[in-house]
């Protein structure tokens, strides 16, 4: 929906009876409520004074020739939802644009997200990426097309033994991905 949208959001945990306004954070339209744990409920939105469902989340019929989607808030005291992503070659967002990546607690990005030598540009629009993904945590094992180094790659073969050698590399790594953990996998 546009950011000037008048959304609001309206559901069983309170059997329909009023709307939660939902206000534009730059990217989408937000809000926080509490749920209570381990119980399904179905919502729906109603956007400029229409009513409509989210069609990229589960649904099911409203009993009115409509729909209405359904989310199961989880019990985290005892679940963990992983997703794993690999070898993306820097087409992540064309990737999740065609596959959707479902919900989770820990999205894990293992291996070649970049195309091929880890330029920079590349891990600042992964890094941007992974910022504007709605995981709690997200944790990155770099691969061997994901290797870059401040000193230069004027040979690949040496370049990448020095991956192996330098200490600093993951830090420097985990510089350029603020928005996620870098794991050492050496």
């Amino acid at each position: 929906w546009a950011d000037d949208s008048y959304v609001e959001l309206f559901g069983s945990w309170n059997s329909w009876k009023s709307g939660t306004r939902m206000y534009w954070d730059g990217t989408r339209h937000r809000t926080s409520m509490q749920l209570r744990k381990g119980q399904s409920y179905t919502y729906k939105f109603v956007v400029d004074g229409n009513w409509c469902h989210d069609m990229e989340c589960p649904s099911i019929d409203d009993g009115s020739n409509g729909k209405n989607n359904v989310i199961y808030v989880r019990n985290r005291d005892n679940e963990v939802t992983m997703v794993h992503v690999s070898d993306t070659h820097m087409l992540h967002e064309q990737l999740c644009e065609k596959f959707p990546l479902p919900p989770g607690d820990v999205l894990v990005l293992t291996g070649d997200f970049c195309s091929w030598l880890g330029n920079p540009w590349e891990y600042d629009k992964v890094n941007k990426w992974l910022g504007s993904l709605p995981y709690p945590m997200k944790v990155v094992v770099l691969g061997n097309h994901d290797m870059t180094h401040p000193h230069g790659r004027e040979n690949y073969d040496s370049w990448i033994a020095r991956y192996w050698e330098d200490p600093d590399f993951v830090a420097i790594a985990q510089e350029w991905l603020p928005n996620a953990l870098v794991l050492d996998s050496r």
